[in-house]
């Protein structure tokens, strides 16, 4: 990786995180297969990740945009931008001109609806370069689903 370019190291989905005091804490992250028993209702998504960013742009405000692609047989049926964000990355570093700042992120994403299963990828974008993408893949749970979940009862000897 070159210390001269805006990166991310790390990019994936979360329950929920936040960062505090320049740390990531992530809750049920790293997961990439979700299962809705509901469809169209919304569902909170977190995405989280690190921005590398070069120690010459770390004065500066970042705008990074965030997107939604829905894929079928490698072909990019939609993609929505979900939002843009602001961010100034961690304080310049002490040492010498060719570190970076490692700046950790966390994005809660809450409502999106999933209308249809298949795979869905975030890709995250500066300037319209692409940064990192993180994919996963949705299923709609059916009936059957459902019912083969639930615990079979047997009534006890003597029971009707």
């Amino acid at each position: 990786m070159s210390p001269e370019q805006i990166l991310v190291d790390s990019f994936m989905l979360a329950d929920a995180a936040h960062v505090f005091e320049g740390k990531l804490f992530v809750y049920g992250g790293g997961w990439n297969f979700l299962k809705i028993v509901e469809p169209g209702v919304p569902r909170s998504i977190t995405v989280v990740g690190r921005i590398i960013v070069p120690w010459q742009d770390t004065e500066r405000e970042l705008m990074l945009t965030v997107s939604l692609e829905h894929r079928e047989a490698d072909a990019v049926l939609e993609r929505t931008p979900i939002f843009r964000l602001g961010m100034r990355s961690q304080a310049r570093p002490d040492q010498p001109i060719s570190l970076e700042t490692a700046t950790p992120v966390s994005f809660e994403i809450p409502g999106i609806v999933f209308l249809h299963p298949g795979e869905y990828i975030f890709v995250i974008e500066h300037e319209g370069k692409e940064l990192a993408r993180t994919r996963f893949q949705v299923n709609f749970a059916d009936e059957y689903d459902e019912a083969s979940a639930q615990p079979e009862t047997t009534a006890a000897p003597g029971e009707a």
